[in-house]
């Protein structure tokens, strides 16, 4: 049976909540704060998959002006009535829409960046990064090394709920074959923006 190495990455769980709240403090005794890149996901999940800065891998902000954007068939949108245009359902619908039609498989939202405002920007993550290819100079991320040295690895996908990939990742440990597990769990990123660091909800 060979080694497996399991990596869990909790997005937005911070050093601060870990104290807060005492956070698998007797499983896991060892732990330490460590700096984020700018502290925001389009840029500090390419830094984790690659290993390198921002100005190496090229992800910054998931949003950057241009004069070509891609956006620009939006402009309608904003002639909709306000209390329909702020609502999260309508712009979540409308951005999944725009994913489809442009073909992007990375994570996409328009945000609340204003309709009439929406044709000044282009969006950076087009491609799924966790695939070959996605991140924008090509650099390599660790799960390209794994391939190229024949490690046997498996992935969360991001697309999936917390639930379903902690419970996908157990059925990938009773695997003899496996050597690297790489668990992705976005919820509590979601729950901060919306309840704040130290809710009931949080904890």
């Amino acid at each position: 049976m060979k080694d497996l190495h399991v990596y869990i990455f909790i997005d937005a769980l911070g050093f601060e909540i870990i104290n807060q709240y005492g956070f698998l403090k007797n499983e896991l005794p060892f732990q330490k704060k460590l700096k984020s890149i700018f502290g925001y996901s389009s840029t500090c999940i390419p830094s984790i998959l690659t290993g390198s800065t921002p100005d190496q891998h090229g992800h910054f902000s998931s949003f950057y002006m241009s004069k070509d954007s891609p956006f620009k068939y939006l402009w309608p949108l904003k002639f909709v009535p306000g209390f329909i245009r702020s609502r999260s359902r309508f712009r979540g619908l409308v951005s999944k829409l725009v994913a489809t039609v442009s073909g992007y498989t990375g994570y996409f939202s328009l945000y609340h960046i204003p309709y009439k405002d929406v044709a000044k920007f282009d969006y950076l993550e087009k491609k799924d990064i966790y695939k070959k290819g996605g991140i924008i100079n090509e650099n390599s991320t660790f799960f390209d090394l794994l391939q190229e040295s024949q490690v046997a690895y498996k992935h969360s996908n991001w697309k999936r709920n917390d639930q379903h990939n902690l419970e996908e990742a157990l059925s990938w440990i009773q695997e003899d074959d496996q050597e690297f597990i790489y668990v992705y769990c976005s919820e509590l990123d979601a729950l901060l923006h919306q309840e704040g660091k130290f809710s009931d909800k949080v904890e």
